[in-house]
């Protein structure tokens, strides 16, 4: 079984609004691509002394009102099982 992924639900949330506020077309195609995106992995060596790269990035929207512009992913199944020990 795959996890979702969050970009697609997303997708799907915008693609449902957009359809019950009857949003012009265009403005539709705009929100739904992004304008940025940062992807970054991070290095780090673990408490046993393997090294596990840890992978995540930052993606912005164009958003016209004043909010967060960005939402965040990160791949959670990459990451370590002692994540709560720092």
């Amino acid at each position: 079984m795959t996890k979702p992924n969050p970009f697609k639900i997303s997708q799907m949330q915008l693609d449902r609004c957009a359809k019950t506020l009857h949003l012009d077309q265009n403005i539709h195609e705009i929100l739904r691509v992004p304008m940025r995106e940062i992807h970054v992995s991070l290095p780090v060596r673990m408490d046993d002394g393997t090294m596990r790269i840890f992978q995540g990035f930052r993606i912005g929207f164009q958003i016209t009102q004043k909010t967060k512009p960005f939402s965040y992913f990160i791949d959670h199944r990459r990451r370590s099982p002692n994540r709560d020990r720092i």
